[in-house]
């Protein structure tokens, strides 16, 4: 057989294949040791896998924004009044004119277009003159370990009315249809002191800090960037915060304890009551329009002040210890079961409260057991609610029912009445007077949409502060303790005083005189019978301080006097002859001086109006 040769390439065709893929081989190798090829550019950046979702979100996050404020293409159409001014006015000049003069010059434009890039800050319709109550009372609040803390203070609550429907108008009107929902936020109230000469001074408004408060979240901060191009934005996280915080303000539990604060549970003293600037039964559909915003307005809506028939301690005292436990009881496992529905942590607590309640309860011993059951759920479901938020994402739900789409939905109030109170221990001072104001603060709709607005900082206002409300009338505070002369010792240069005085409920009146000399404070202390706290059956001898900040500036032991008596003469009274008579001068704490007669003191009717409210010990 012949030999057949091959060509050079047939012969190194092989080699080269196997050096080819010996190269691709290596610069695999070399790129997957040198450098990582699982990367990409994103917006300019090169990103790594464990970072792309988190760019992404963000890259998102700022293009879905960019299509929402973006300013759409508008044709604005010719005007064609003056064209038909013109066509017309031949005809009927006159009412013509006329016609025109009274239309409002409204441009052509669609309300929706005014939050593209053209909205103002909405302006806070201003609150009524304010109404108040006042009184004195001692309440009692409770503790981390469950034992009651009383307080007896001077309180004063101060009421308005928030116009919602005109403000969602305004909202409306500025924002366009999307944004007239009204959510109010703090409730702010200032006080001023009338002055020694009875003036009142713009000057002397101070902020009051009302007790007891909602538990409102903190206000988030807004931040504003800006690009290349001049134009805002906001970060997404503050925007995520910001819609944090309208969600939460407008829970349904929080919005009543923003708008209308309960106060703590009374003891003694003067029952608390709220200024009823509309028929009660209004306030308490108010309540149920919140409550329950998706169903028809109720009949029969629930009262939670419980000012109906009786008060709230009124009706708590119809009960028996056992009974008022069962109905401790239902009401946690009620609240307990909504806490999970919604995710609510807060109401957990207060399903733990109401076991705590029965557990300090002696009298209803036979319902520990199942208290403290229902304190354990509670502390779990409140573990429980805590995780889902802080691991899942679950956001807290309002309670009550949402709308119902397929439902007609109800007509909205005009008005939400809100009130504060000035109950802070030590904060009113007796026998002083006051004014108030208060004002509203509105959650701004579009806070962290800088788009929108013609000035581009307005979106970092979170809470839009309407103007400060009218002062109300005056409010005369009585003095908790008072004094009466009613004898003088010349020989020790001493007189001696009757002390009345309130205290933790009822007012007082030890028996006997204390001493005074010039120079002195009219301020001491005594022993006096009043009904224990924890057992109003039961008396306690406590020990009763006073201190009036009065100081005996003079004793004058003959000081001249002429008696006045009510007579049936022209004037109504008569007067006695000329007198010697013992007359005390002492300084106020507000500078001023005041001088009494020991002969008026006596026959003073507080003094024996004094002796009468006094407490005393119930005879078996």
């Amino acid at each position: 057989m012949a030999k057949q040769f091959a060509n050079p390439v047939e012969r190194h065709l092989e080699k080269g294949v196997l050096a080819v893929a010996g190269l691709i081989l290596v610069g695999a190798i070399a790129r997957y040791l040198a450098t990582s090829p699982n990367q990409i550019e994103l917006g300019g950046e090169t990103v790594a896998p464990p970072t792309v979702d988190a760019k992404l979100a963000n890259k998102a996050d700022a293009v879905r924004q960019r299509i929402r404020d973006a300013t759409p293409a508008v044709e604005t159409p010719e005007p064609l009044a003056g064209r038909f001014s013109t066509a017309v006015a031949p005809l009927q000049p006159t009412t013509l004119e006329f016609a025109l003069a009274l239309a409002p010059e409204v441009p052509l434009v669609d309300v929706a277009q005014m939050t593209i890039g053209r909205a103002e800050l909405v302006e806070v319709v201003p609150l009524d003159k304010p109404a108040t109550t006042r009184g004195r009372t001692t309440f009692a609040t409770y503790g981390s370990d469950g034992n009651p803390v009383y307080l007896p203070v001077d309180w004063v609550t101060v009421a308005s009315n928030v116009k919602v429907k005109e403000q969602s108008e305004r909202q409306r009107l500025q924002y366009g249809p999307a944004f007239g929902t009204v959510v109010v936020g703090p409730i702010e109230l200032q006080r001023r002191a009338q002055r020694p000469d009875g003036s009142w001074s713009d000057e002397d408004w101070q902020p009051i800090e009302t007790w007891p408060k909602a538990p409102l979240p903190k206000v988030p901060a807004i931040r504003l960037d800006q690009d290349d191009e001049g134009r805002f934005d906001v970060p997404p996280e503050d925007r995520r915060a910001m819609d944090d915080y309208r969600g939460k303000v407008s829970e349904i539990e929080l919005r009543l304890s923003t708008l209308r604060p309960l106060v703590p549970e009374e003891v003694n003293g003067t029952p608390w009551r709220f200024p009823e600037l509309v028929p009660y039964r209004d306030v308490l559909m108010q309540d149920d329009e919140i409550r329950f915003p998706g169903e028809a307005p109720a009949q029969n809506p629930d009262d939670r002040y419980g000012f109906k028939q009786t008060s709230r301690r009124e009706q708590a005292a119809a009960l028996d210890p056992v009974k008022q436990a069962e109905q401790s009881l239902r009401e946690g496992n009620r609240l307990l079961d909504e806490a999970y529905k919604t995710n609510n942590p807060d109401l957990a607590r207060q399903a733990f409260n109401r076991a705590a309640d029965v557990i300090l309860s002696k009298e209803a011993a036979s319902q520990h057991a199942e208290a403290e059951k229902l304190r354990a759920r509670a502390e779990q479901a409140e573990r429980d609610i805590e995780r889902m938020i802080r691991i899942g994402g679950v956001r807290p739900k309002s309670v009550g029912q949402a709308p119902d789409p397929e439902k007609p939905a109800r007509e909205p109030l005009p008005i939400q009445t809100v009130w504060a109170h000035d109950a802070r221990p030590q904060s009113i001072t007796p026998g002083r007077s006051y004014q108030y104001r208060m004002r509203a603060n509105i959650v701004n709709p579009l806070g962290g949409q800088p788009a929108r607005f013609a000035d581009p900082h307005d979106a970092q206002v979170v809470l839009i502060a309407g103007d400060w409300s009218e002062p109300t009338d005056p409010v005369v505070i009585p003095l908790a303790t008072e004094v009466y002369f009613s004898s003088d010792d010349a020989r020790d240069k001493e007189i001696g005083i009757e002390v009345a005085q309130w205290v933790e409920g009822v007012w007082t009146k030890p028996r006997g005189r204390l001493k005074y000399k010039v120079g002195d404070v009219i301020a001491g202390d005594y022993r006096y019978e009043i009904p224990a706290f924890r057992n109003p059956d039961a008396v306690d001898n406590a020990l009763v301080r006073f201190d009036t900040h009065d100081v005996i500036m003079d004793i004058d032991f003959d000081r001249a006097y002429r008696e006045r008596r009510r007579g049936s003469g022209r004037d109504g009274f008569k007067v006695g002859p000329d007198a010697d008579a013992t007359s005390v001068a002492f300084i106020r704490p507000d500078g001023s001086i005041e001088e009494r007669f020991l002969p008026m003191e006596k026959s003073h009717p507080g003094r024996r109006a004094a002796s009468e409210r006094a407490w005393k010990k119930p005879r078996k």
